[in-house]
């Protein structure tokens, strides 16, 4: 017969191997989880650099078009004004000739 000293032995060894079990479940669950979670934070890491850069790519196409635009606009109104004062220094000297009382036949 097993005496009440043996029987709580028993159980308190039997408890304690379930524990343990429980406790190295736990943490080989929780590795598994961590292990996981920093891949996932290195593939975001490794997006966001990607994205980052494709920003900067949007960007700087983005600077050189607008300077080219400033160019252009620049090379046609340059030559569009020059023309604009010309055609108004000629309306000008015409309405002189034909208003100046001085002018001699």
């Amino acid at each position: 017969m097993i005496t009440k000293n043996a029987f709580v032995n028993t159980v308190d060894i039997w408890a304690s191997l379930y524990i343990t079990k429980n406790i190295e479940f736990i943490v080989t669950l929780s590795n598994i989880q961590n292990t996981s979670l920093l891949n996932t934070k290195k593939k975001l890491e490794s997006d966001l650099v990607q994205v980052q850069g494709e920003v900067d790519d949007a960007v700087q196409e983005a600077r050189n078009a607008e300077e080219k635009a400033k160019k252009a606009i620049t090379d046609v109104s340059l030559p569009y004004l020059c023309q604009m004062i010309l055609n108004k220094c000629q309306e000008l000297t015409f309405s002189f000739q034909t208003v100046n009382p001085f002018r001699l036949p």
